[in-house]
């Protein structure tokens, strides 16, 4: 939640974020949506987070 936080304040609300399989991905977004009233999306699937590598 620390590090979206930090994104957010820097670069503004994402309407998506694609991340890998890692709970603590879910439960960070789960608690900024709910703190901050959002609709952040997580897509989590095994090779989404690799765009940038491309």
């Amino acid at each position: 939640m620390r590090f979206l936080k930090k994104a957010v304040r820097q670069h503004g609300v994402p309407e998506n974020i694609n991340a890998d399989k890692s709970g603590a991905n879910a439960s960070g977004r789960k608690a900024f949506n709910d703190e901050h009233l959002t609709d952040i999306e997580l897509g989590q699937a095994k090779y989404l987070n690799k765009i940038v590598d491309r």
